[in-house]
């Protein structure tokens, strides 16, 4: 990921203060779970683990940090179309046995389904920043409380994450990358300037970027949304992520009533929430969209569901707004 080098608009408000989780649907047959546990390494969050024991038809939450890989059942896998950044606290050593590429600060992983995750060692204020937002569900918690009544003794098998020695773990999401269709760039960097009051940029090799969390001094994003303009673009199938966003209720207000007026609040019939309203948005201190549109002209111009949620949600893992 090259350095931002050029602010297509200044810093707004509300923005967005947190990438909380990816979703990504899971076949019943998958062998993912090894993957995450094994080959990435995350330790699987507590208040999923009754689900454990039937992965393949619960959903199961795999931690990285403040945020998390969500693995529902789905007739078939998903993926995003492109990458999913994560940042180690240590070298990327232990990860290389299990990776199809790699240089010498990073690595790419790939999933049973196909999902490319690329691995890179983290600076060290992200180290902090990460950490510090992700103090209470951190990579060293135990999946389930010692207990020996456990019947598949699920802390034994899945628990406390023991690193090896080289390596400090995976610390959080660094960003979520996706192929988008020629000429869109601009405009899509444009809806969430509108929508989100966002800070976004373009790199020097034609990226766009989406700043969450704010911008360092050097011009780096604590965390990103990424769009690369590609020939070629797969079809949507149905995967999404997850964000806060800043200022309370009050930016959650704001950026309610801004996806209203251009049309894009959406329900999504597979989920509980139904925030079709701002009275029911603020009911389940979240929302959703798929759509992302030319604010000048209404036109669609990619599909990405946002499950998008104020800074006082219930699940909310973040001590920074």
């Amino acid at each position: 990921m090259s350095i931002p080098t050029q602010t297509i608009t200044p810093p707004g408000s509300p923005g967005i203060s947190l990438l909380e989780h990816v979703n990504i649907n899971v076949p019943t047959d998958s062998p993912s779970l090894s993957f995450y546990t094994e080959k990435l390494n995350l330790p699987l969050d507590t208040r999923k683990s009754f689900n454990i024991p039937v992965f393949g038809s619960k959903t199961i939450w795999a931690n990285c940090g403040a945020s998390q890989i969500h693995l529902p059942t789905g007739p078939t896998g998903q993926k995003f179309r492109g990458r999913i950044g994560l940042l180690t606290s240590g070298p990327i050593t232990p990860y290389l046995p299990h990776s199809i590429s790699s240089t010498d600060t990073s690595c790419i992983l790939q999933s049973p389904e196909g999902q490319e995750f690329h691995l890179r060692k983290s600076p060290e204020y992200k180290i902090d920043l990460l950490t510090y937002r992700g103090t209470m569900w951190s990579s060293n918690q135990n999946l389930t409380p010692e207990d020996t009544t456990d019947p598949v003794n699920l802390s034994k098998e899945y628990g406390k994450y023991e690193p090896e020695s080289d390596s400090g773990g995976i610390i959080g999401l660094d960003y979520v990358q996706s192929s988008v269709p020629p000429s869109t760039l601009p405009k899509i960097l444009k809806f969430y300037e509108n929508i989100f009051g966002s800070t976004t940029f373009q790199t020097e090799d034609n990226k766009g970027i989406v700043a969450i969390g704010g911008v360092t001094e050097n011009g780096e994003c604590i965390q990103n949304i990424v769009f690369e303009e590609n020939e070629k673009v797969e079809e949507y199938d149905g995967h999404h992520l997850a964000i806060y966003v800043a200022s309370g209720v009050s930016g959650f207000t704001e950026v309610f009533n801004r996806a209203k007026d251009l049309g894009v609040v959406w329900v999504n019939p597979r989920f509980s929430d139904k925030a079709d309203t701002l009275e029911k948005a603020l009911e389940c201190m979240q929302f959703r969209f798929k759509d992302i549109k030319d604010v000048d002209t209404g036109e669609v111009l990619y599909e990405l569901e946002h499950e998008v949620r104020c800074s006082e949600h219930k699940d909310n893992r973040s001590d920074l707004d």
